[in-house]
């Protein structure tokens, strides 16, 4: 299992809109923290969307700024609605703008378009390199979970990976259901604290692209 796939199973369960289509589904959005929806479903796709820009994009000297106008649109929509299906929805974002710019840029054959990957490009088959990050990412899980204070853990392992009810957790630790509610929550923010703190730099700098289009 990679941390992404763990820290999703600890999270708190939302009813999943689909789309029998395949479609990329939009669910209204929750009082679930945005950033932290960002961290745990957006940045572990970091790695992939790169390699999808770098295929897309030749000028290496634009792709970061590249990076960061996908990530901006992809926050700003998900101030409105959050997507159900976050990857395709992040890549169908990628190839729209990355369309959209080879469309403005007037040296750039229109031809140009057919060289931007089609999204069933995107190998979900892990490398040998792979595997072994998903591994490493696992330990880094195990090791977070680990270290979260002891009444956190127990209630995180209780409620998000047996789960028992949040009533019976009270009972089995002796506390209360608020108190349940509260060491669940503090255990989610230090896990994905944990897991995803140094990429909490990309929400900032997003939240400052933000900022200075609206002033534009």
């Amino acid at each position: 299992m990679t941390a992404t796939k763990a820290v999703r199973a600890l999270a708190v369960s939302e009813p999943v809109v689909g789309d029998d289509q395949g479609s990329i589904a939009i669910s209204s959005s929750s009082k679930e923290d945005l950033d932290g929806w960002f961290l745990r479903e957006v940045m572990p796709l970091d790695a992939m969307l790169r390699r999808y820009i770098a295929r897309s994009w030749r000028e290496v000297s634009e792709r970061s700024d590249l990076l960061q106008d996908i990530y901006t649109r992809v926050y700003v929509s998900a101030q409105r609605e959050r997507p159900v299906a976050v990857k395709p929805f992040l890549f169908a974002v990628a190839r729209n703008l990355i369309i959209d710019k080879v469309r403005h840029v007037g040296s750039v054959p229109v031809e140009s378009l057919a060289e931007v990957p089609d999204l069933d490009v995107i190998d979900d088959e892990p490398s040998p390199e792979q595997k072994i990050l998903a591994q490493e990412e696992f330990e880094r899980v195990q090791c977070a979970i680990n270290n979260l204070p002891p009444r956190c853990r127990d209630v995180l392992i209780l409620r998000r990976v047996e789960r028992i009810s949040q009533r019976e957790v009270a009972v089995r630790l002796g506390i209360t259901e608020q108190i349940v509610e509260y060491q669940l929550a503090k255990a989610m923010r230090l896990l994905t604290s944990a897991l995803y703190g140094p990429r909490e730099g990309i929400i900032a700098q997003t939240k400052r692209y933000i900022a200075v289009r609206g002033r534009n």
